[in-house]
């Protein structure tokens, strides 16, 4: 993968926190993404239930995440 098609770009990932989420957000950060994350876990990052609607719009809202380039 050529790690420099993510420059300029924003990245939204869901599980984000630990684990491989938190291994997909760093990738993308070293690629050059601006990267959004939300997960249930309690962090820097968005906290929330992707399973709740309201949740997935306040995310949006908050994040500008609304109309972005990939979703993990």
């Amino acid at each position: 993968m050529n790690m420099e098609n993510f420059k300029d770009k924003v990245a939204v990932v869901t599980g984000g926190a630990q684990c491989i989420g938190r291994c997909i957000a760093e990738e993308f950060r070293k690629a050059g993404a601006q990267v959004c994350v939300i997960d249930k876990q309690e962090g820097a990052h968005f906290v929330g239930d992707i399973a709740d609607k309201l949740v997935l719009e306040q995310f949006a809202q908050d994040q500008g995440a609304a109309g972005r380039d990939t979703l993990h």
